[in-house]
């Protein structure tokens, strides 16, 4: 549980690699004197953005969802619901509330500034990602919800 909560949450893991899209593409967007341009530039430098990072963030990225998935999928063989063991562990809850950086859910169940939703922001910044980002792994951040946290997220 804690290699993998490192592989998705660590320094160098899934979401510090996710940021290099906000810090990069997503800034680029941004007009000059915008609060938002400012606060992504700080993140940027505070996850060593740079091409070369960007560069490696979406193979990162994928390196980690495919990992979720196959333990996922064990879990799945064995009967269990669970990435770890056979009950709600922090692996899960880290899982849930990550993915939505990937992909939030619906307005209905996450409420938040349009302008968030873009792909760069919250959401999957490629194709490549997009296609790792399982519909078992979307599922099972649901089931998480669903059964164990509280609807709707409000950010």
């Amino acid at each position: 549980m804690f290699g993998l909560a490192n592989e998705l949450m660590g320094e160098g893991g899934l979401l510090y690699h996710k940021r290099h899209f906000m810090a990069g593409p997503f800034v680029d967007s941004l007009p000059a004197d915008s609060p938002q341009r400012a606060l992504m530039s700080f993140l940027g430098r505070k996850y060593s953005y740079s091409e070369e990072a960007l560069g490696r963030a979406t193979g990162r990225v994928i390196e980690v969802l495919e990992l979720l998935n196959v333990q996922l999928a064990r879990q799945h063989a064995r009967g269990r619901h669970y990435l770890v063991g056979d009950s709600l562990s922090a692996l899960d809850i880290y899982w849930a509330t990550s993915c939505g950086f990937l992909d939030p859910m619906p307005e209905d169940r996450c409420p938040m500034c349009t302008d968030f939703r873009a792909p760069n922001l919250y959401g999957t910044p490629n194709a490549e990602i997009e296609r790792a980002l399982t519909p078992a792994l979307r599922a099972h951040r649901d089931f998480v919800y669903e059964q164990h946290l509280e609807l709707p997220i409000v950010l």
